[in-house]
């Protein structure tokens, strides 16, 4: 069964996207998307990722910037294994599905409404489903 991120958009940035003008999604690096978007080993030593709560990761980016904690990403920390995004047209039927190129953390492009400097989730998208 395929695993699929539900993501609600302003209309704007779902017209960008379903024109092909916008190929990538962005959310704030906040403990509320580090719990959708990221799995964390319990220990240094351990194989099986769990999520973690909001709290903890919380914590955590108190702890950590945004650089350190893109240098965890595939170390102690991975992205949940998403098959597919489906976006949302505001709070309304309207919807499309795409393929998850990859994710990553880094800076997005301030016409597809990343706010320059600022790190991100980065949601790449591959083909249109």
């Amino acid at each position: 069964m395929e695993l699929t991120l539900d993501l609600v958009l302003k209309g704007k940035w779902y017209d960008m996207i379903e024109s092909g003008e916008k190929p990538e999604e962005y959310r704030n690096i906040i403990p509320f998307w580090c719990n959708r978007l990221l799995l964390a080993r319990p220990c240094p030593h351990g194989f099986d990722f769990m999520r973690k709560s909001a709290d903890w990761w919380d914590h955590k980016l108190n702890m950590m910037s945004k650089s350190e904690l893109a240098c965890q990403i595939g170390n102690l920390i991975d992205f949940q294994k998403y098959d597919q995004v489906t976006f949302h047209r505001g709070y309304t039927n309207r919807t499309m599905t795409f393929e998850i190129g990859n994710m990553m953390i880094g800076t997005g492009n301030p016409n597809w409404g990343a706010e320059e400097g600022n790190e991100y989730f980065v949601i790449r998208l591959g083909k249109r489903i």
